[in-house]
């Protein structure tokens, strides 16, 4: 798994998850650094758990905000694949 972790300002957190394993987070502003770094390791377990799985025969994406309970995720047709538990 590779990870390329972005902040770029966005209003929300944002994962990508490719068919080649490369998981990109984008950062939710207005968070501070350690709630920050907490929610990047819940994402990178997330993450895991679902190449290991092999769930990501398709590129996957999904977004929240600080203090979701869950994570929907789509392939890029817009197509429900799983709801992740945060």
């Amino acid at each position: 798994m590779m990870l390329v972790i972005e902040d770029k300002g966005n209003t929300s957190f944002k994962l990508t998850i490719t068919q080649d394993d490369v998981v990109r987070i984008k950062l939710q502003s207005g968070i501070d650094k350690n709630t920050q770094d907490e929610v990047v390791e819940k994402i990178k377990n997330i993450a895991a758990v679902l190449i290991d799985d092999d769930v990501n025969t398709q590129t996957l994406r999904g977004k929240f905000k600080y203090g979701a309970v869950f994570m929907p995720l789509y392939t890029d047709s817009k197509k429900f694949v799983t709801k992740v538990t945060l």
